[in-house]
């Protein structure tokens, strides 16, 4: 599948914010990934509108608690840090409360900005959070990032020039937090390619290109089946959509997503994708020019 350029991501996320806000808002933390439901103890199944949403919301911030475990044990994660595809800075705001994380909040959608700032704001966090508008292969600063994440973005980047820009951007020791889904069965990767217009890749590819741009592999985490349990709840979400509904076109949309919403998440079940989360560390004596 070719990948889609930065400009029709762009405008597909732009037209999305009004569904997310919807979905997982109303903020200021407004997650747009999946999230993390414990498998041995899932919540029971959420009877109102507000009650899928909370859960949703839940599972998001559960996801978030899973990594700032990780993260609570990194000082880079306490300095000045890049978030690579915030979404609409849920993953920012998390950050700067938590940990007094300066962020550099990067969207390649306009709009988004504004929306993170005006969260940023209410939230009390706006000395801690800036957007910047920019294509995550060419990131306006110099560098002296401390450390960055990617949270189900790099899967719209090519990944060899992305991890070069991040080589030029984080110094020797600097740590990189990549969670996303991997390609294991081609055939299960192929509905988030469509569906999301995004591209998986493999977890090998991903580690030739950190390794050539000057990273290792420090750590790998399976996070399938606890993502499993996020599916089914964004697939109850559609199903309540679908009862409040009686317009076709809305009623045809619907039932794609939900389609593609059952893909998702057998997928995860039988890990037909790996959702992982890759730690990586900015090797020591490469340059970010190699």
């Amino acid at each position: 599948m070719p990948r889609s350029s930065s400009v029709a991501v762009a405008r597909y996320y732009a037209a999305k914010t009004d569904p997310i806000l919807t979905k997982y808002g109303p903020g200021p933390r407004v997650h747009y990934h999946s999230g993390w439901v414990d498998p041995l103890s899932p919540p029971e199944r959420p009877q109102t509108r507000d009650a899928l949403r909370t859960a949703l919301v839940a599972a998001q911030e559960n996801l978030l608690e899973l990594l700032a475990k990780r993260w609570a044990a990194d000082p880079h994660m306490q300095g000045r840090v890049l978030d690579v595809g915030c979404g609409l800075g849920g993953t920012a705001l998390f950050l700067a409360d938590r940990f007094g994380t300066r962020v550099a909040a990067l969207t390649n959608v306009p709009s988004h900005a504004h929306v993170v700032a005006r969260f940023a704001h209410r939230a009390g966090l706006s000395d801690r959070v800036r957007p910047v508008v920019a294509d995550a292969h060419a990131v306006p600063a110099r560098g002296g990032f401390d450390a960055a994440i990617a949270i189900e973005s790099s899967c719209y980047l090519t990944r060899d020039r992305w991890f070069a820009e991040l080589a030029r951007l984080l110094g020797v020791g600097s740590t990189l937090t990549l969670v996303d889904c991997f390609v294991r069965e081609r055939a299960a990767a192929r509905h988030f390619d469509r569906h999301y217009h995004c591209q998986l890749g493999t977890r090998n590819e991903y580690e030739r290109a950190a390794v050539q741009a000057g990273f290792r592999l420090d750590t790998c985490e399976s996070l399938n089946e606890g993502g499993a349990g996020f599916w089914k709840l964004s697939l109850t979400w559609i199903d309540d959509a679908l009862g409040r509904t009686r317009a076709p076109e809305e009623i045809d949309r619907l039932q794609r997503s939900k389609r593609a919403h059952v893909s998702f998440h057998r997928a995860y079940a039988e890990y037909g994708v790996g959702f992982e989360c890759l730690r990586f560390v900015r090797s020591r004596g490469v340059r970010a020019t190699d």
